[in-house]
């Protein structure tokens, strides 16, 4: 299957972030079905939610400076 992370820019350091995921073959390419877009679904946002946590405080830690957390 494909992953696509697409990054779109909203704002001055702001960016939009989307995950999609297609399956080219395999089981979950036959059994896909709503039980399976729901599974993937949560498993993104929390995905995406990592994400901004590591952005969030990548970000905080550049302002600080090194060394002072």
């Amino acid at each position: 299957g494909t992953v696509a992370i697409r990054l779109t820019a909203v704002g001055t350091g702001q960016a939009h972030v989307s995950i999609e995921e297609t399956f080219r073959r395999g089981i979950l390419r036959i059994a896909r079905m709503k039980a399976n877009d729901l599974l993937l679904h949560r498993r993104n946002v929390e995905a995406l939610r990592r994400l901004s946590h590591l952005a969030t405080n990548r970000r905080a830690s550049k302002r600080s400076g090194p060394g002072r957390r």
